[in-house]
């Protein structure tokens, strides 16, 4: 999600203070755990999107790489 402020949650995007934000596990800003959690959470699911991704493409280049 692109953000639209600088100090928004990176799950939730409402405003947070400097002060009160978290960072998670993934080292994006929260404004609560609740909000760590889930975002944490996307953020896994959409890295191993990713790396099923890369780790297709690169076994397609191995297989073109033989003929």
């Amino acid at each position: 999600m692109a953000k639209r402020i600088e100090n928004e949650c990176a799950y939730c995007a409402e405003e947070i203070e400097v002060e009160r934000g978290m960072v998670g596990k993934d080292w994006k800003v929260y404004c609560s755990m609740v909000c760590a959690h889930a975002g944490e959470e996307m953020s896994r699911g959409e890295w191993q999107r990713l790396m099923r991704f890369v780790t297709s493409r690169r076994e397609l280049v191995v297989l073109e790489q033989r003929l």
